[in-house]
Formats: structure tokens, sequence, C-alpha cells
């Protein structure tokens, strides 16, 4: 066993013994600093008894994971530090249900009550899943057994509901990292729905288009048509026509918002950020068109309140086509898409909808539409759709 390395020096009226790199103990008095000597070489005498009876494959595993942990720009120490954590997660054993509910309680202080009632169906349908087992939190958020339970619901729903319901498991799962109940994010090691995986979006062709605006015109209602123009020519999210604020209250976007500019207010939509969205000449002729519909004058809420959602699945299962399938953020993404193609940039694009350049650039300008497409898009007025022959 090699010697204790030390050194005293004096400091600020007191005195220092330094030991290994820069780490030090202080004392008021020489013999205080002297006393410290001594436990420090007594308590090494003591760990090298203790350290020669370990086998020399421990140590030799000890030498090779300390060079793998300063490969990789780091000590066995943090290593093992971080790895502790992950030991007192599992011995805190936190009951599943209960971090749940817990998650719940904060979550109503923060959230939206439409965001609000989605995390809390998703979240209470994964604890029913486990009830059976009586899992802690470690049990339940175990890598593998969270796979496995995404795996089974992948099979009973669609992809969209699918990565839901991973982005819902994994903000729990943070939330539960930030408060320390769980060591890691196993949603970060399934990477199925890792950010930065951009996943295909729809959008519809001008004909497709064009069939659903003839639809909506020869089975007129006022909400539909101006739902669907405000969607595809003015790129409003479905929730920025009717919000539910955490305190119960619903917004509605009103026609008297709408003019040169649709004006989206903060308290409409999931973004909390008001924005305004130029109403260009397509736009403005379908405005022009609804107006004289409704005798020349519409005032009030575009649509009627939350149950036009439930009006519109009526609609689209009575009278769409089997293939002009309306659902999530179809109507919306046609605008980006046909827009960003127009303007090739997506600075200005990105202002409008409330999105980063990033997600433009990446969902919206990535070269699957045509120049030719999106002047046919953007010529979709209600003279032009009228006198347009049905393409076979």
């Amino acid at each position: 066993m090699k010697a204790l390395k030390y050194e005293i020096q004096e400091f600020g009226g007191g005195y220092r013994v330094y030991v290994g790199s820069g780490k030090f103990r202080k004392a008021k008095t020489k013999l205080g600093i002297e006393k410290i000597v001594a436990e420090l070489k007594a308590t090494r005498g003591a760990h090298g008894k203790d350290l020669s009876k370990i086998p020399s494959g421990t140590v030799a595993n000890w030498r090779r994971l300390n060079n793998l942990a300063e490969q990789a720009g780091t000590t066995l120490q943090a290593a093992v530090d971080h790895w502790l954590l992950v030991f007192a997660a599992r011995k805190a054993a936190v009951p599943f249900a209960t971090a749940v509910a817990d998650y719940l309680v904060d979550a109503k202080n923060r959230l939206k009550p439409p965001t609000l009632r989605e995390k809390t169906q998703r979240l209470n349908a994964w604890v029913a899943d486990q009830a059976a087992a009586h899992p802690t939190l470690a049990d339940a958020c175990d890598v593998d057994a969270l796979r496995k339970y995404l795996n089974a619901e992948r099979e009973r729903t669609t992809d969209q509901n699918h990565k839901n319901i991973w982005a819902v498991v994994s903000a729990f799962c943070s939330w539960c990292v930030s408060r320390r109940t769980l060591a890691e994010n196993p949603c970060d090691s399934i990477d199925t729905y890792l950010r930065g995986k951009h996943k295909t979006i729809a959008v519809f062709s001008p004909d497709e288009v064009a069939v659903l605006l003839k639809v909506a015109v020869e089975k007129y209602n006022r909400e539909i048509l101006s739902y669907l123009v405000l969607s595809l020519f003015g790129g409003l999210r479905p929730y920025e026509f009717v919000t539910e604020d955490k305190d119960g209250v619903w917004h509605h976007l009103e026609w008297k918002a709408i003019g040169k500019d649709i004006v989206k207010g903060a308290t409409l939509g999931k973004t909390q950020l008001a924005r305004r969205v130029p109403v260009g000449k397509t736009l403005q002729q379908w405005i022009e068109f609804i107006r004289k519909k409704e005798g020349g004058s519409i005032q009030g809420r575009v649509v009627g309140g939350f149950a036009f959602y439930q009006r519109l699945r009526k609609w689209k299962r009575a009278y769409l086509p089997e293939n002009i399938v309306v659902e999530h953020d179809v109507l919306r993404h046609c605008y980006g898409t046909y827009r960003a193609v127009l303007l090739g940039e997506v600075g200005k694009v990105a202002m409008e909808m409330g999105n980063s350049e990033a997600t433009v650039k990446n969902y919206y300008l990535d070269g699957k539409k045509s120049p030719a497409e999106a002047d046919e898009f953007w010529s979709l007025t209600p003279k032009i759709l009228m006198a347009r022959k049905k393409k076979k």
C-alpha cells in the first residue's frame, strides 16, 4: 500500500492539509491539523487492509470500468452517483397509482381542461392495465414493462392515438424525474417516438380539396363550410375555433375577428399565443360566398360551440366519400404545405401558423408538392370550383 501523500500549509490564521488533487481539510491549530493527518493515515491503512482482500478479478473490472468512464468523458464516481439515484428511486417504492394521482393534482393548476381530461383518461387507463400487479412507480416505468404496454396499445388503436399515449406517458415520467421519484425517463429509451423523428403528414391533393369543398357547397351548412375554408386557406387548428380554459370558461373565434387578417387571440388553442393570419384572395372569396348565402351578413361565433365537432363528425359520415378522410390537422397541413411552396421560404409561414421555422421546413417544404399543385390549390375559389369538371 502506498503511503499517504499530503501537504500542510498555513492559511488565514489556521492550517490546511492538502490530499490528492486539490482536496483539503482545515483546522485552527497545528495540533488539530496533525490529528486530521493521523486520522487520514489510519483510514487509509484500514481501507488498504479491506481492499487487499478483494479478488484481483474485481479490481481488474474496476480498472476496466474506470477506463470506459474516462473514454466517455466522465468519471467512475460520477457514473456511480448517477446510478445511486436509480437504486434510491427503487428503494422509495412509490405506489404507481399514487404517483399518477399526485401528478394529476399538480397538472390541474397548470393545464387547460381539455388537455387535463386527455392526460387523466390516458394515465388512468395505464393504471387500470397495471392494477392487478399493484406495481411501484419504478416497476411500472421499467423500460421493458413500459415498452410491452405501449406495444399492446399500438395493436388496439391508431398510430396518432398511440403517439399521443406515448407523449402523455413521457410527460408524466419527466415530472417524476424532476421530483426524484424516478431516476430517468424510460420513454427516452423507447425510440419509436423520440423527438426529432418527423412523421409523414397527410396533405390533400388539389383534386381532393375540390371534392371536399364541392360536397360542402352542395350540402351547405354555414358552420361546416366556414370551418373548412378557414382551416384550408387560413391554417387554423381545430381547437382555435373554440377552447375551454383552465377555469372552465369557453372562448370562441368570432366573425368580428376576421377582416384583412384572422386575429387568433391568446385564449384560443393550446399554445396560448396570439397571431395574425392574412386573409388572402381565395379565403376572401369564400367568406363573401358564405356572407351571400347568409343574406349579406355573418356575425357571432364561427362555430356554435364544442358540440360542433360532433356535428362535424356526423356530417363527414353522412356526405364525404371514403377516400376523403378529414382527421387530425390535415386541413391545416394543406395550408402550410401549399403556402410554403407558394412563397418558397419558411419564415413568414412559421409566423402565420404559430410554428417554428424548423417545423415548417421539415413538414411543409419537403418537396413533395409542386408549384403547379400549389397554384391549383390557391385557385380553388367558389367560382372556379363550380366551373371545374370532375377529373376521371
